[in-house]
Formats: C-alpha cells, structure tokens, sequence
C-alpha cells in the first residue's frame, strides 16, 4: 500500500457536503488531455502482446517491439517521457530517438529498423489513449459526499 496518499477535503456549506478527494499521478497530452498514468502504464502492458499479434510482427520485430515499448512505458511511468500537443513524444534521458517516418525499402515494404520500431511503438500508445477516460484534473472523488448535520442550539 502506498504510504504517501494525498488527500483533499472539501468542505461545500452552501450544499452541506463533505467531499473528499485524492490525489492520482497523469499523463498529459499536452494541452489535449490528462489520464490516469497508473491506468495508462497497466494498460498498455496488458495490451502489448495484442498489439504485437495484430500487426502482424513477428521474430525480430517482435522481441524489439516489446523491448522498446517496455522502455517507452517506463519512462512514461517515470515521468522521462513526455508527449507533445501534435502527438510525438519526449525522452529526456535521449535512449529513444526517431524521426517520426517509417524507413522503407525501394519496393515500399518497411525495413526492420530502430527507428520503425520506435515509431510503432509511438503508434501503439497513440492507438491507445482514446480508450482510456479523459480527466479533468489530478483530483478524484472518493465515494459520495458527506452530509453535515446542523446541531441547533435550543436555550
């Protein structure tokens, strides 16, 4: 269990409610939405092997797919990667660099490269934010809210 658990209380008097919140870690695509980082890190774990049977990588492709989005994920989860309002991605500990276009061959088929493994992971994770729920904030309510109970005071 984590020790350092954040909480924010409310105190509404105008609803006479209590309402608590804490606080939960976010990814941001700058300026374009916030989601929640712990649920973002779990899902696109969970889902690797999906993405790696769906297009169809096999061998090579597949043993450095996994092994860069796992590094890609991490720093996600570390806060070194960062994502742009355009949808490309930061690394600020520059292990991950590409040019954002797939290297092909003279007939058109992709090369099996860094960089286009880099790029599909980059399109794994862009692939997979319109699943998750877009937040407001870094705050979420816990439960509902309390009431606070008036005590008159009779003489």
């Amino acid at each position: 269990m984590n020790s350092s658990i954040v909480k924010l209380i409310v105190l509404d008097f105008s609803n006479d409610n209590i309402i608590e919140y804490d606080y939960i870690e976010t990814f941001e695509w700058k300026d374009v939405a916030l989601y929640n980082k712990a649920n973002l890190v779990a899902g696109l774990y969970r889902n690797i092997d999906t993405y790696i049977y769906n297009n169809n990588l096999k061998g090579d492709q597949a043993v450095m797919f996994r092994k860069y989005a796992g590094i890609m994920i991490k720093g996600i989860q570390d806060g070194t990667i960062t994502m742009n309002n355009d949808g490309t991605f930061t690394d600020s500990t520059g292990q991950l660099s590409s040019d954002g276009t797939f290297d092909k061959t003279w007939t058109g088929k992709k090369k099996n490269t860094l960089n286009n493994t880099l790029n599909l992971v980059a399109d794994y994770i862009i692939d997979y934010l319109p699943q998750m729920p877009i937040l407001d904030s870094c705050w979420q309510q816990v439960g509902k809210p309390y009431l606070i109970l008036k005590a008159n005071k009779s003489e």
